[in-house]
């Protein structure tokens, strides 16, 4: 049994891996769909993108046997160092036009092909590929806060040259979303749940509390890994790109 298990970590690992690896984002007529959280929802929690547009992820539901199997996967895009990069990513220069890269949703992509980038490795639908988790269900956060989901400064801050302010609240970006998949995807209800993410979404780990997710994992099988190299604030160290597992716990 312990030797089953470490193989299907193993494949996993790689599974993960392959879900990260380089390659633009096919848009239009994928299964992913995009789910753009309510306004209400994001009147209460702040879950704004750095030009702060509503926060959003991208949806399939799994099929048969495997539909309350969850993988929440944390898309990736690297980090803002301050404030005038993070508001270039929310607004193209000189102006205050949305980006819609890395900083906004108001021109994301409706749906994910799952031959782009939302749809290598473990998020793929095809079961040769992906014999493990292709029937589960998956949602892709959307990466538009700058922080690895981290931030959670209260307020807009107003940035020099910049006519709009920008956001920092990738925190509750990600207690938003889980709170989303929880009312209307069943999330609470999910048997088996993978957290994942690639580059700054996997340097993401549960943040203490408040913390959405802490109150289905007493109650789910959890794994949770990361792809990607460490994020370095300097020139002078070079990291290679590897798969490492960042959380492994399975609670009966």
């Amino acid at each position: 049994k312990k030797k089953v298990e470490r193989m299907q970590r193993s494949r996993l690992l790689l599974m993960m891996w392959c879900t990260c690896r380089p390659g633009a984002a096919q848009k239009g007529g994928g299964r992913l769909v995009l789910q753009l959280l309510d306004d209400a929802l994001v009147e209460r929690s702040d879950a704004r993108c750095l030009d702060g547009s509503n926060a959003g992820y991208y949806w399939s539901a799994g099929s048969g046997v495997n539909a309350s199997k969850f993988i929440v996967f944390l898309e990736g895009g690297g980090w803002c160092f301050n404030a005038t990069e993070c508001a270039l990513r929310a607004f193209k220069e000189p102006g205050d036009e949305p980006s819609g890269y890395l900083g906004s949703t108001v021109h994301a992509p409706l749906s994910l092909d799952p031959h782009g980038e939302g749809g290598h490795g473990i998020l793929s639908d095809n079961a040769t590929l992906n014999p493990d988790f292709h029937d589960w269900s998956v949602a892709m956060l959307n990466y538009c806060d700058g922080g690895s989901f981290a931030g959670a400064r209260e307020g807009p801050v107003t940035v020099p040259g910049f006519r709009k302010p920008i956001w920092f609240r990738g925190h509750a970006i990600f207690n938003a979303v889980l709170a989303d998949l929880r009312d209307k995807h069943s999330l609470a209800s999910a048997s088996h749940a993978i957290l994942g993410g690639c580059s700054a979404g996997g340097m993401v780990r549960p943040p203490p509390s408040p913390c959405t997710v802490c109150s289905w994992v007493a109650r789910t099988h959890l794994l949770g890994g990361g792809t990607g190299g460490h994020l370095r604030d300097s020139s002078r160290v070079r990291v290679s790109s590897a798969p490492t597992l960042m959380v492994a716990r399975s609670v009966s």
